[in-house]
């Protein structure tokens, strides 16, 4: 499958954040308590969403590896807060940054399928001479909570900048 690379800034967000280290074996059942928990904690504020829910891999997450993996939720910083956050979730502040993304949908937002994505953003990336900028981003811009559903939308987003001129 051929993926469309396309450039987008990010705006700054405020999220609630729990993370775990792990490999794929653990992934659906971590991120599935992890937003439950986070959903209920945004219930108690209650939070105001500003964007959808992603996950933030530090390396690579695959039946061989394990990584630093963290469930996301972005919501308003001028809204309520976040209070009273299990030991394993803290609230963290993004900066604005340049992403390199594509979509992903149905069949192909499901693991193992999704690697490719991974593999064309940081391809495209490499060839076009920017610098890797922190974790990759899966975004939930459409899940039906079935990994391989038609009906699913995600996008793989990398942050990125310019490399220093020398």
């Amino acid at each position: 499958m051929t993926h469309r690379v396309t450039v987008r800034q990010s705006t700054p967000e405020r999220i609630l954040v729990r993370g775990a280290t792990l490999d794929n074996s653990g992934l659906d059942t971590f991120l599935r308590t992890a937003y439950q928990q986070m959903y209920e904690v945004a219930g108690r504020g209650p939070l105001t969403f500003t964007g959808p829910a992603f996950v933030r891999f530090h390396g690579v997450c695959d039946d061989d590896n394990e990584t630093l993996v963290e469930a996301c939720l972005p919501f308003w910083e001028k809204g309520a807060q976040a209070t009273d956050l299990p030991d394993d979730m803290t609230v963290r502040d993004l900066p604005e940054t340049t992403l390199a993304c594509t979509e992903v949908n149905g069949p192909s937002a499901a693991f193992p399928q999704i690697l490719g994505a991974y593999d064309a953003v940081a391809d495209w990336i490499t060839r076009h001479g920017f610098t890797f900028a922190g974790p990759a981003r899966m975004v939930y811009r459409r899940w039906t909570g079935t990994p391989d559903h038609p009906d699913n939308h995600l996008e793989v987003a990398w942050p990125i900048e310019e490399p220093a001129e020398h």
